[in-house]
């Protein structure tokens, strides 16, 4: 038995009138109460109750502990009701950070999914292209595009990265069709660059391996959205993940350039969470919706 097991026993012992009604109170013998509290009076070095054949009071020293001992009980008991909340997927709310792409193609769509399952919950989203800073900012849930630099997370891949060349028909029928990665050197082009990344060196796969171009944008935006609502306006060709270009082919506004060349897959978007044993039920619930998501829009 711990300090922290014997104080709330001498609260116990306090509340219900007597060291007998605190040992049928929590199923234990008389002589585990008494010699708990005899243990706890001996590590804290004084007396907590002066005792006489008909009764028992408090020293100074143990109202001084029974308050402790109160206080230590009352905040165990709203632990306890914190995680039963978490469990039970009632009120609280869920913290979610995604990049911008990522959230506005996967991530709304996930959202909706979990709030219409889950309604009194609050879901406090963040979409930005800078670093991630989980525990700083107090995060349930993180989607990332490659492994995060961050230790002590559990990172599980949501899906892969696969990359598309894409334009508007506009763009395409003014320049193209393109036959070779080099031909769009000549191409208007809109470009990736965050504090972290850069995007103007892409690979493809030619006769001798993976190889690059080294495009010369006329457009830099630090925004994955605002890329592809450029390259939508027909600001230029964009290079550009398929979750959040794929509705787009499907009803033309986009058309993919260079569709017979091969592009290396880029890195995986990835779920991230604290790495705790118990993850919440909100935690979980969401991630099924983000994949739910994912394998709607997959391509068949």
């Amino acid at each position: 038995m711990d300090r922290v097991d014997r104080l709330l026993l001498f609260r116990d012992v306090v509340e219900k009138g007597g060291f007998t009604q605190a040992a049928r109170h929590r199923g234990v013998a008389h002589s585990t109460v008494s010699r708990a509290l005899r243990e706890l009076e001996e590590s804290l070095g004084m007396p907590l109750m002066t005792r006489t054949t008909r009764a028992a009071s408090l020293t100074e020293a143990g109202e001084v502990v029974l308050a402790a001992a109160r206080d230590i009980g009352q905040r165990s008991a709203e632990m306890v009701h914190a995680l039963e909340r978490l469990e039970t997927l009632e009120g609280g709310e869920l913290r979610v950070h995604a990049l911008t792409h990522v959230g506005h193609a996967l991530v709304f769509a996930a959202v909706q999914r979990f709030s219409e399952a889950h309604p009194t919950v609050m879901v406090r989203l963040t979409l930005s292209d800078g670093p991630l800073h989980f525990h700083r900012d107090g995060l349930d849930v993180a989607l990332t595009v490659g492994l995060p630099a961050a230790e002590q997370l559990v990172v599980r891949r949501l899906c892969d990265n696969d990359v598309r060349l894409v334009a508007a028909p506009s763009v395409v029928a003014k320049f193209g069709p393109a036959s070779a990665p080099e031909d769009l050197l000549h191409w208007p082009v809109v470009a990736y660059q965050s504090e972290e990344v850069t995007l103007t060196r892409w690979p493809y796969v030619g006769p001798e391996g993976i190889r690059t171009v080294e495009v010369r944008p006329s457009l830099l935006v630090s925004d994955g959205v605002a890329l592809l609502e450029a390259v939508r306006r027909g600001a230029g060709v964009g290079y550009l993940s398929w979750f959040s270009v794929i509705e787009d082919l499907r009803s033309g506004r986009l058309v993919e350039v260079l569709p017979h060349v091969e592009l290396p897959t880029y890195q995986p978007v990835y779920v991230v969470r604290a790495d705790l044993r118990l993850v919440s039920a909100r935690v979980e619930a969401f991630e099924r919706a983000l994949r739910e998501v994912v394998a709607s829009i997959t391509p068949r």
